[in-house]
């Protein structure tokens, strides 16, 4: 039976990949307490994303990350504010904390198939697109032939991204799920 992990990052999940945090961040915690065949992450972009001007910004991403590791800012909450503010939710983002992620899960011993979608959002509570980025994600899984478990991680991202995985699971009512939850960052998810 294919095991299925669907989820968002957020914020928390980013600083962790950057180094920024003490944890490993929401996701890796749950690689870590659990095996899953596949793991479907959305990832919020930014409705600017594909803009001129974010297009180069997102260039100086390694400079700016090397810089703030170079001065020992890892732990400077205004510095890596900043760098969190200029890059989450964008292309740049999502391709660091797969490739972060994939890295962290393969250290664990997690063979996992990893993949990020990204999910253009007008703003972060953008209901209706997260709802079709759940929708989405959930029909991939369920056209996928054989039996299969699905989790649904309810605490990376926004409430309202927790809130939408619960209302969409509703519409697959055939497929095998169950919904976990982490309150504290750095600690397993619990069901």
């Amino acid at each position: 039976m294919k095991k299925f992990l669907l989820t968002w990052y957020g914020i928390t999940d980013f600083r962790a990949s950057l180094g920024f945090e003490n944890t490993d961040g929401p996701i890796a915690s749950a690689l870590e307490g659990e095996s899953y065949s596949d793991v479907v992450i959305l990832g919020y972009t930014r409705v600017d994303n594909d803009s001129n001007e974010l297009i180069e910004a997102q260039k100086t991403f390694a400079f700016e990350l090397a810089s703030i590791r170079k001065t020992g800012q890892e732990k400077d909450w205004k510095a890596t504010g900043q760098f969190v503010s200029k890059f989450a939710n964008t292309t740049v983002a999502h391709e660091h904390f797969e490739t972060w992620l994939k890295k962290k899960a393969a250290a664990m011993g997690c063979g996992a198939s990893i993949s990020l979608k990204s999910e253009k959002l007008r703003q972060l509570n953008d209901t209706e697109g997260i709802y079709a980025g759940a929708m989405r994600a959930l029909d991939g899984v369920e056209r996928k032939p054989g039996e299969k478990f699905v989790t649904l991680y309810l605490s990376p991202g926004t409430p309202v991204m927790a809130f939408v995985w619960a209302l969409a699971a509703l519409s697959y009512p055939e497929l095998k799920k169950r919904l976990i939850a982490s309150s504290i960052i750095g600690k397993a998810p619990e069901v």
